[in-house]
């Protein structure tokens, strides 16, 4: 079960990272010569740049994919900062690896396509959905840190 839920995560975080390749190669020759490549807080674009800078956001992404794949592949390694009691279990460890993946790959194809839009003059700035899946990253870690505390309980009790 929970191999098919990893498995479903990877490819869910794959398809997301051929969609921002595939997009941002679509609409490249589309943009204007000068893009947003910063927005503030509330969504508005407050920096530009050459749309060059488009694919830096591309490159960003797939090291990000890559390297957290990896990390699903291998939780012992020292950049996973987990708990031990959550790294002893592969499956676990798996899974909550790619689910960060795939929430990592979601806000950079949300965040690839509204600055895509915004630049197309399609929308004014950035909407509130990249937010939304940060707070719920923030929720992920916090239930993380909890589960990983009962988990510390329950093996002093025994």
């Amino acid at each position: 079960m929970l191999k098919n839920i990893s498995f479903s995560l990877k490819i869910i975080a794959f398809f997301l990272l051929v969609f921002i390749w595939v997009y941002t190669w679509i609409t490249y020759a589309k943009l204007p010569e000068t893009v947003p490549v910063h927005f503030g807080i509330g969504g508005k674009a407050d920096g530009f740049g050459p749309k060059s800078m488009n694919w830096l956001l591309v490159g960003i992404s797939t090291l990000m994919y890559v390297f957290v794949f990896y990390l699903s592949r291998n939780p012992q390694s020292i950049f996973l900062n987990l708990p031990n009691s959550i790294k002893e279990n592969r499956e676990l460890t798996g899974i909550i690896v790619d689910v960060l993946n795939a929430l990592a790959m979601v806000i950079f194809a949300v965040i690839t396509y509204e600055s895509v839009q915004v630049s197309l003059h399609k929308m004014d700035g950035l909407s509130p959905i990249s937010d939304y899946v940060l707070g719920l990253v923030a929720l992920f870690v916090v239930g993380i840190l909890i589960y990983s505390q009962l988990l510390s309980k329950k093996k002093s009790i025994d």
